[in-house]
């Protein structure tokens, strides 16, 4: 019986007749065939890939006429197959494609999108509007990542921004502080304990569960408070090493909270000590 090395050899020699036979064996045994080039193509996969985009590169026109042509006469069948082949196509083969013809894959793409920028805009119009949310919260990531990266251009293009918007920007800031009080509330007693060096932060939400927990009543002379009498006051104050968290916090009335200012006093403390 002839050696595998024998029976390559002779193959080379004898491309036609070997090509000719094969052809015959396969129209007797069709299946059997498939079998066998499917089993090979999986053992073979990234030589299979790399022997098509080496004939892509050379038949390229022709081949993007053909499809053009075909696309045309059958829109949706070769979409749906496209749609497929991405779905399921290997990421290391694409990557290791890519890096092969990464210069024509980049060149083909600025052609492209040189050639139908309207196209490409009112598709990317079209996405934004069904799926608005995940736009939204993707353009805020990519923000606040560029932000961070650039701080010194962000503060410069801020700064521009507000320069030529004040008067819009400042009545928007009224505007928000008009309409979310406890919000600022929350903000501003943050940026407090940022700069006395406390630390920390808390909710809205949590703000009201500690007013529900003292039953709306002022903690020093026991008042009874509603969200528009009611002001927030750190027992330990940022002054004197207190923080900025829920735990901290105690509603209190204006008075209280003016006469109080930075001592530690304990619940209560002017009900019995109405003058002081």
């Amino acid at each position: 019986m002839p050696t595998p090395e024998y029976q390559r050899q002779w193959r080379q020699k004898n491309k036609d007749k070997a090509a000719k036979y094969m052809r015959t064996w396969r129209a007797k045994h069709p299946a059997t065939a498939l079998k066998c080039a499917r089993k090979w193509v999986e053992k073979n996969r990234h030589k299979t890939r790399d022997a098509a985009m080496d004939w892509y590169n050379v038949h390229r026109e022709e081949f993007n006429a053909k499809r053009r042509k075909a696309r045309k006469i059958n829109p949706e069948p070769i979409r749906e197959r496209e749609r497929k082949r991405v779905r399921t196509y290997n990421p290391e083969s694409r990557k290791r494609c890519y890096e092969k013809n990464k210069d024509n894959v980049l060149a083909d793409c600025k052609e492209y999108r040189e050639n139908n920028r309207e196209k490409i805009n009112a598709s990317q119009r079209k996405w934004r509007g069904r799926n608005s949310k995940k736009y939204i919260a993707y353009m805020v990531k990519a923000n606040r990542k560029w932000r961070k990266e650039h701080p010194e251009e962000s503060a410069k293009r801020d700064a521009k921004h507000y320069a030529e918007n004040a008067d819009k920007k400042r009545k928007a800031s009224s505007e928000w502080r008009r309409k979310n009080p406890e919000l600022r509330s929350v903000y501003n007693t943050r940026r407090r304990a940022r700069k006395a060096g406390g630390g920390g932060k808390h909710t809205v939400a949590q703000w009201i569960f500690r007013c529900e927990l003292y039953k709306w009543k002022c903690f020093y002379c026991d008042k009874l408070l509603t969200k528009k009498t009611v002001t927030k006051d750190h027992y330990i104050p940022l002054e004197k090493g207190g923080t900025d968290f829920a735990a901290n916090l105690v509603p209190s009335c204006l008075k209280c909270n003016l006469r109080k200012n930075s001592k530690l006093i304990k619940r209560g403390y002017f009900i019995s000590n109405p003058s002081q």
